[in-house]
């Protein structure tokens, strides 16, 4: 201990040198138990109960120091007299891109992953709880890559929460998971003076369903609906189905191409799933 003699006593850890030496996980500590520890170290620091540790390895001290950057001046200058090269592989400063905490950063922006993404592109579709646990846990690891990745698994979430079984609803999350990351996003920064559009519409009423076209002519044609009773997403989505099936009616269409940003009732409409609900099949028949 800092400040006692050692021939008073001395502290040590038993440890074999011969046994493997383990580095442990980064822990991730909530905002008020992060606030608790530092204050605790700080405490211990000006106590001068623990100092900082010097690594006896070549690694970058954590602390910040205000001449770092003239020692890195100083050593670079003895580099280039001497000519001596540097392995790339070893030098964070030499790299283009590479991995750290957990994310592939580059000259581009943060990545996600690779061996993480793959983790969920290789997985089968769950069947037990345990199963969409860890799909859950693995998709929770990659938030910062999934736009609005609570959408992307409340069916999941559903199944743990009321401890149903896996249905149609929970396949068609988990291919549209699966393609969404075939390509995922790029995290870069933010261009100045980059020109942002947003499209806003008000109107004084609740709309259930909002349908428009643009002719090769360049009309517009908007049709809006409004469903006086409660209904399920996929209820709207048969009743949105229904409405396009028959503005198109209206408009005297003989061939109809009807696309729908629901892959449930895509697939039952054209036979890949099955119906279970009674209500849902009176939409069909």
């Amino acid at each position: 201990m800092p400040g006692i003699d050692i021939a008073v006593i001395e502290q040590c850890l038993n440890v074999d040198p011969k046994a493997k030496k383990i580095k442990q996980k980064r822990r991730s500590f909530s905002a008020e138990k992060y606030a608790a520890i530092v204050e605790e170290i700080d405490q211990l620091l000006a106590a001068g109960f623990i100092r900082e540790v010097h690594y006896p390895e070549w690694l970058s001290n954590v602390v910040l120091v205000k001449k770092h950057l003239t020692d890195l001046r100083e050593a670079f200058a003895v580099l280039r007299k001497y000519k001596i090269k540097l392995n790339l592989q070893k030098c964070a400063f030499g790299v283009k891109s590479g991995k750290f905490l957990g994310f592939m950063v580059s000259e581009h922006g943060i990545e996600a992953d690779p061996k993480k993404v793959n983790a969920i592109m290789d997985m089968l579709p769950p069947r037990t709880i345990n199963e969409i646990q860890r799909l859950a846990g693995k998709v929770a690891a990659l938030n910062h890559f999934i736009v609005r990745s609570t959408n992307h698994c409340l069916p999941f979430f559903r199944v743990l929460k009321k401890a149903q079984e896996w249905d149609d609803e929970c396949s068609w999350a988990f291919s549209e998971l699966k393609e969404y990351f075939a390509y995922p996003p790029l995290l870069s920064h933010i261009e100045l003076r980059e020109d942002l559009t947003i499209y806003l519409a008000m109107t004084p009423n609740v709309m259930s369903t909002v349908l428009g076209c643009t002719s090769s002519l360049g009309e517009e044609h908007n049709y809006a609906i409004k469903l006086g009773f409660k209904t399920t997403n996929n209820k709207a989505e048969y009743e949105a189905l229904l409405a396009r099936m028959i503005v198109a009616r209206s408009l005297g269409a003989t061939e109809v191409e009807v696309r729908a940003n629901s892959q449930v009732v895509v697939s039952q409409v054209t036979g890949q799933f099955a119906i279970k609900g009674e209500k849902l099949k009176k939409y069909l028949q």
